[in-house]
């Protein structure tokens, strides 16, 4: 009986120890403090490597706590009250002076008063999920369709942008098949390359069957075994880009237009010239150059206009308004295009009413609207035709009008005719 009592202490010794040994060589932190302060009584090595000598000596572990967390901490430590053993996670102030993550176990013993806490680093794993809930938010609030896909080609995961873009809710979305999403020629050729980096533009269709332009980015998503368990699809709306893409375009046409007019009309006045149909000296050879004249300080003009287009975009064009009179703008606009007419058969005629008030405008604009207008008679009249400019007085305004037998503009495509940098086919 005396050997089984011995070999019973003797267990319990060795028990002891070990337990030492893990409380002071575990690299997680160990500390017992009074329950009613939480003054810390004892701690490991690696809380004091942790928190030092401050946090040990400190009238309350709670100041080591990171002030914006102390109250849920102390809201979780009532269950230690009754026996039971609580987890908090928590922010806590470090020897370095930086705050960490921590996962702290505890447990009370009422008739010690004492209070009996493990815990851990989790830092690297709450940066973890930080990264990912920031992740998580950056795809579910884009502004891009950001949509998960099967290896079937069935929609699993639809982000906030994919119902703004497509109009079909979450609950509506998923499960559908993703070539639903695609124009059918589209999808066709995203099908035919095999749908993994695609990295292609075209036409998506929307919910309520209306159609927009898309640019598309499908990768892989793999499982641990780097095998495809499906797709990742980003499509954004490109409508806008390409409507920019087609008004540069448009942009550039007109520039040229705008720089063609004035330069047909310097060459069709030294062609007259040079060509001997008018004599050097004539007064007709003259009235010739100062059209020359006239067109290049215009193209001039026009190429500062280009340079400018920043004020016009922004609403900060100054007008340089003068006093001239109805027929000066109208004897301007006709030189400037009568090399034009006779270079292509075309008879310019005039009517304008008399004794009209003078107006005030930029001669500059008013001459470049008009000359358009004329030049664009000229040019879509058949050979031989007249193209007529009228100036008469209306109630309360002067009107110029143009008038030509060409082909005119279609009317489905009349709506374009005010918009910037829009050619009418």
């Amino acid at each position: 009986m005396k050997k089984l009592e011995l070999h019973s202490q003797q267990s319990i010794d060795i028990s002891e120890k070990e337990a030492g040994v893990f409380f002071d060589e575990s690299p997680d932190v160990f500390c017992v403090s009074v329950t009613a302060t939480r003054k810390v009584l004892r701690s490991n090595a690696a809380y004091d490597l942790l928190f030092g000598e401050d946090a040990k000596n400190a009238e309350s572990f709670m100041e080591s706590i990171h002030p914006e967390d102390r109250q849920q901490v102390m809201n979780t430590l009532i269950g230690t009250a009754i026996g039971e053993t609580v987890i908090a996670e928590c922010r806590c102030l470090t020897l370095d002076g930086s705050y960490i993550w921590m996962q702290w176990r505890s447990f009370s013993i009422a008739k010690e008063g004492k209070s009996y806490a493990i815990g851990r680093d989790i830092n690297d794993r709450k940066e973890a999920e930080l990264r990912s809930q920031q992740l998580a938010a950056l795809v579910e609030f884009s502004a891009d369709a950001i949509i998960g896909v099967g290896r079937d080609h069935v929609i699993k995961s639809w982000n906030r942008g994919a119902v703004s873009i497509f109009g079909y809710q979450h609950s509506q979305a998923e499960g559908l098949p993703v070539s639903q999403l695609f124009e059918h020629e589209f999808y066709g050729r995203l099908a035919e390359a095999g749908l993994s980096g695609a990295d292609k533009d075209g036409l998506c269709v929307r919910a309520d069957g209306s159609r927009f332009c898309a640019s598309l980015l499908v990768s892989d998503v793999l499982d641990h075994d780097h095998l495809r368990v499906g797709y990742s699809v980003i499509i954004r709306n490109i409508t806008e880009r390409k409507e920019m893409e087609t008004r540069v375009k448009e942009f550039y046409s007109t520039v040229s237009h705008e720089l063609r007019t004035p330069l047909t009309s310097i060459r069709g006045a030294l062609a007259l010239i040079s060509g001997g149909i008018i004599e050097l000296n004539s007064p007709e050879a003259l009235d010739l150059v100062n059209v020359a004249q006239e067109s290049s300080l215009r193209l001039i003009r026009l190429i500062n206009d280009i340079l400018d287009i920043q004020k016009i975009e922004s609403g900060n064009l100054v007008l340089a308004k003068t006093i001239v009179s109805p027929g000066e703008l109208l004897r301007k606009t006709i030189n400037e295009t009568a090399g034009m007419a006779e270079a292509m058969g075309i008879l310019l005629t005039t009517n304008c009413d008399k004794d009209l008030a003078n107006l005030s405008v930029d001669v500059d604009k008013i001459v470049q609207v008009l000359t358009n207008l004329v030049s664009n008679a000229i040019k879509f009249s058949p050979d031989g035709e007249k193209v007529g400019v009228d100036v008469r007085r209306t109630d309360q305004s002067i009107r110029f009008s143009v008038r030509d037998r060409g082909c005119g503009i279609p009317e489905d495509q009349s709506h374009r005719l005010f918009q910037k940098f829009r050619v009418c086919q």
